[in-house]
């Protein structure tokens, strides 16, 4: 019992976190978007874009893979995965 509610409190921490870094990626780019790059004359901020981006894509992640477990307590199976086909 402890350990599931030490997931739970780690996945909540991680969406806290992940959204508070789309929050800051964001804000960072429309900080930056006025300046543009010295050659190819594209916004600064359009290439800090990729911070909020990618921390969206974790967040979707995130609760696509941890919906499950916080709901039944199961993780998620694969029936085509065979961790014993691996070993050495």
């Amino acid at each position: 019992m402890v350990y599931a509610q030490a997931l739970i409190l780690i996945v909540a921490l991680l969406l806290g976190f992940f959204a508070f870094m789309v929050w800051i990626g964001v804000r960072y780019a429309m900080l930056t978007w006025g300046q543009t790059t010295p050659v190819m004359e594209i916004p600064v901020g359009a290439v800090y874009l990729a911070m909020p981006i990618g921390f969206a894509l974790l967040l979707a992640h995130l609760l696509l893979m941890a919906a499950p477990y916080v709901r039944t307590k199961t993780f998620v199976q694969d029936d085509g995965f065979d961790p014993e086909a691996v070993k050495l």
